[in-house]
């Protein structure tokens, strides 16, 4: 997290309160590697962190009016995280190997009355760009961002240069950038694309 004072911090969540985008995108940019290394740390995916952060900023932007009342943001924003995490162990319960070691490194808390907000209409705007694309490219980006693999390994096993690769996937994301601007607002599309952008 970058340096910066509580007055500087609090300023930014009175502007995040009326709905300022660029106060929510310095927010989110000075909390998520903190919070990113915080949920790693519980959930130990680097792939379920990246979820469920992207979770937490689109619920503290889904109910910014609030926020004018929240006297202590980066708390409140790692609350929303570690929730976020428990719902998200409880809802694999059918290990109980994973339940106990949960319950043994985070401290239980009261359920939530708050309004559940998660990424899934996010995912959906992507899914619905990415079936615009021809099907070279739909498994070009699947390939690189869902199985991880480099441009070098995707070139191989497609049979393409890696510039090719390379030019498809920058493409592929321009694509769904120009999508989200015109399916959803600034704040949400900055979410989205800093974790489509590995």
């Amino acid at each position: 997290m970058s340096n910066h004072t509580l007055q500087q911090e609090a300023a930014l969540v009175q502007r995040l309160s009326s709905g300022d985008e660029e106060a929510f995108r310095v927010l989110f940019e000075w909390y998520t590697p903190k919070l990113l290394a915080f949920v790693i740390g519980m959930t130990k995916s680097q792939t379920q962190a990246e979820e469920l952060v992207q979770d937490s900023f689109l619920k503290i932007w889904t109910n910014r009016a609030s926020m004018a009342n929240v006297e202590d943001f980066g708390g409140y924003l790692f609350i929303i995280a570690r929730n976020k995490v428990m719902d998200h162990f409880r809802r694999m319960t059918t290990e109980a190997k994973v339940k106990h070691a949960v319950w043994k490194n985070i401290s239980e808390s009261q359920n939530s009355t708050e309004e559940h907000i998660d990424a899934s209409e996010s995912r959906r705007l992507v899914s619905a760009a990415i079936e615009q694309l021809s099907t070279q490219k739909q498994t070009i980006f699947q390939l690189s961002r869902y199985e991880g693999l480099t441009h070098e390994e995707i070139a191989e096993k497609l049979g393409l240069s890696k510039s090719t690769v390379k030019n498809h996937l920058v493409e592929t994301l321009r694509h769904i950038k120009e999508f989200l601007q015109r399916h959803t607002d600034t704040a949400i599309m900055l979410v989205i694309m800093h974790f489509l952008k590995k």
